[in-house]
């Protein structure tokens, strides 16, 4: 049995030798990691904008939506590509600014320009994050900057915040950093630099994902104002292909 165990260790040391990798355990952040997470939506503010990829889902209906586009972050505003199955299903576009989301959607075409509407390709509304999927994930990626700089000791003190581990984002070393019990920020290793946003509602319902692929200015022009109608100008349409 003796000789069984030692053989079994000799092998396992074998395997760590060649590559195999010892798991990281959980840790409480540094001061010095502490920091740098505080940095992050600063950084992102200073970096004026970035391409995105975002996906989030709903796990009590099943809804599931995808945005690829850009941001930028001085200005509130943002444009993307969507394609989402459930509550979000027929958007096909979306561009926002600070108090108004623009939703494009292709199904709609021949109604708005039946109903005295005719060019209209997008419709104007107030942002709904509490109702609406769409606009909490415009909600969430338009917060992931600031013009003021977060406190790092007051991050060391936030229940959950820890060191995850180390992993790697699209051939880049990171290291994935929690702010609080939600929320995980993936930093270029030894950076301020965000890679991915991982978070999730307090109930656990809407896990996100938010990758940023490049950063800089980023300048997002509305569509022209005849492509663009109210949605109190067609609300009955609208209420036909969604709850409101």
């Amino acid at each position: 049995m003796r000789r069984r165990v030692l053989i079994a260790a000799a092998v396992l040391m074998t395997v760590v030798s060649c590559g195999g990798k010892e798991a990281v355990r959980e840790r409480a952040l540094t001061q010095e990691e502490a920091d740098r997470l505080a940095s992050v939506m600063f950084m992102n503010h200073e970096k004026q904008g970035a391409t995105f990829e975002l996906t989030t889902s709903f796990t009590s209906t099943g809804d599931t939506l995808s945005m690829q586009g850009i941001i930028d972050w001085v200005n509130h505003r943002g444009r993307a590509v969507v394609s989402a199955r459930g509550q979000e299903e027929g958007v096909a576009e979306v561009v926002w600014a600070q108090s108004v989301i623009l939703e494009r959607r292709p199904g709609l075409d021949a109604m708005l320009a039946s109903t005295g509407h005719p060019g209209a390709r997008y419709i104007a509304r107030p942002p709904d994050p509490k109702n609406r999927q769409l606009d909490r994930a415009v909600a969430v990626l338009t917060g992931l900057a600031s013009s003021v700089r977060d406190n790092g000791i007051l991050i060391l003190q936030k229940a959950g915040s820890a060191f995850m581990r180390t992993d790697t984002w699209r051939g880049k070393s990171v290291e994935v950093l929690r702010f609080g019990t939600q929320n995980r920020f993936w930093l270029e290793k030894g950076t301020d630099t965000l890679r991915r946003f991982d978070g999730n509602a307090a109930a656990g319902s809407a896990p996100i994902i938010i990758d940023f692929t490049e950063f800089g200015t980023r300048s997002i022009a509305p569509p022209p104002s005849a492509m663009v109608v109210a949605v109190d100008s067609v609300r009955d349409l609208y209420s036909s292909v969604t709850s409101g």
